[in-house]
């Protein structure tokens, strides 16, 4: 499993320019509000179209403007897991999960369906709608939903910025447990230190636009490869 990323997009007063590579593993993405984190998943799921570059998935292009290559969303091998959830509200639990399944048969989608809510603890809630069930479960089925339609990358915005405390650090345990059994890339946009710390192995630093370091979770927290990178990752004592 290889994601290579190495693209440019120009806005109106800002610049996202980023080059990664990652493999098997959770790579969180840290940065001040406005530093382009959201911009980064969005290039991947293709929502957004870089200027300039490559985003490739072992050396299969979803974008090389180069070759004229933008796969649309749907042709792209990703989950995405969204800050509010995005759940659908005319759809019951079991139809949101099944959302994204339209190419199976029928039988398949149930069967996939069936077994995401029974690996998620949600088997009595498929017939719910999402304002019947609390902000934790609101959050399986989103990712339950992520992992309906078997994606090479996971890509999760903050996922546990709408959940109080105590919950957010119970579903921390499940998403670490959920996410081990993944195989694929997962990025994980959040502001959140202690979060980044326990879930991902390694960490981008984005600052402007661009990645200010990245490498190992230790080594960005315990060392810092810059002063920004200090800040963004609560060292205190950076004078």
């Amino acid at each position: 499993m290889s994601l290579q990323i190495d693209i440019m997009k120009k806005l109106q007063g800002f610049k996202l320019q980023v080059k990664l590579s990652c493999g098997r593993e959770i790579v969180g993405v840290l940065g001040a509000s406005g530093s382009g984190k959201s911009m980064l998943l969005n290039s991947v799921a293709g929502l957004v179209k870089p200027d300039k570059g490559k985003i490739l998935l072992d050396d299969v292009p979803f974008f090389d403007d180069a070759k004229k290559i933008n796969l649309p969303p749907r042709s792209r091998r990703t989950g995405y897991l969204f800050q509010n959830y995005a759940m659908f509200p005319h759809l019951t639990v079991a139809e949101n999960i099944a959302f994204g399944l339209g190419s199976l048969a029928k039988h398949e989608q149930q069967k996939r369906v069936a077994e995401l809510l029974e690996r998620f603890h949600l088997v009595d809630m498929g017939k719910r709608y999402p304002s019947q069930i609390s902000g934790g479960q609101q959050q399986r089925v989103a990712l339950a939903r992520a992992l309906a339609v078997e994606p090479q990358i996971l890509l999760l915005d903050e996922p546990f910025s709408a959940l109080d405390e105590h919950l957010k650090s119970h579903m921390l345990k499940e998403m670490k447990e959920s996410l081990s059994r993944f195989e694929g890339t997962t990025l994980f946009v959040t502001h959140n230190m202690a979060e980044a710390y326990y879930l991902c192995d390694r960490i981008v630093i984005l600052n402007q636009g661009r990645v200010e370091t990245f490498g190992e979770r230790q080594e960005i927290f315990q060392r810092p490869a810059s002063l920004a990178a200090a800040r963004i990752t609560g060292c205190r004592n950076t004078a």
